[in-house]
């Protein structure tokens, strides 16, 4: 399978979007392709800020959409519709809900990605699971990459039912602003191929690029 990420972290922008101006966003923007030399990627679920990515930098747009439907708890990128927004915005990797649950329409996760690899053959679909069992019923679904929510425990067992050519992610839900290196290094080391910098603990320039640093060298 194409390794279509390369090693390394992905930067959530969404934060920054929510909370500072233009002025400083396209700063940081400009300077990504030269500062953060092991950001591999970039995830976002705002259409807009996905149009400015795409004159700002070379690196790879990770696009999803976050919306509440009344006949389903998925809200991560649920429908065929959100898929065709992100398609449109030229974005070419879409991260989306892999889990058991079911989505609108009752439709299973099997028949939900049966449907978008044929409609969009061109893009890329990276799976977020949250538990084992979130794995065993997609591992037959040859995702593009597989994306491990907020779950430490479980990344030992990956290997049982995931091809060792799908790169997996992983992505915590921090609460606070710190950056753990070690945490970090131990991820990769487990056989992690990529790491979400959430929004949450994205930090001034200077902060991120020394945490880089301690991690990668």
């Amino acid at each position: 399978m194409d390794n279509f990420l390369g090693q390394g972290l992905i930067l959530s922008l969404d934060y920054f979007y929510d909370n500072i101006n233009s002025y400083i966003l396209n700063k940081l923007l400009l300077n990504i392709n030269n500062s953060f030399t092991n950001v591999t990627a970039i995830k976002t679920s705002y259409l807009n800020l996905i149009l400015e990515l795409k004159y700002s930098t070379d690196l790879p747009i990770i696009g999803c959409i976050n919306k509440v439907y009344p006949d389903t708890i998925v809200n991560l990128t649920p429908t065929i519709n959100d898929i065709y927004e992100l398609a449109k915005v030229g974005v070419n990797i879409v991260y989306l809900d892999a889990s058991t649950k079911m989505r609108a329409n009752s439709m299973t996760i099997h028949e939900f990605y049966y449907k978008i690899k044929l409609l969009f053959p061109e893009l890329y679909f990276i799976g977020v699971v949250y538990t084992l069992e979130d794995i065993k019923n997609i591992s037959s679904l040859k995702f593009d990459a597989i994306c491990i929510r907020d779950n430490y425990s479980i990344i030992s067992n990956v290997t049982n039912y995931v091809s060792s050519d799908v790169p997996l992610i992983f992505d915590s839900v921090v609460t606070d602003n710190l950056l753990i290196d070690d945490k970090y290094i131990e991820l990769f080391d487990s056989g992690i191929n990529n790491i979400i910098i959430n929004s949450k603990i994205i930090t001034p320039k200077h902060q991120l690029q020394e945490f880089i640093e301690n991690v990668f060298n």
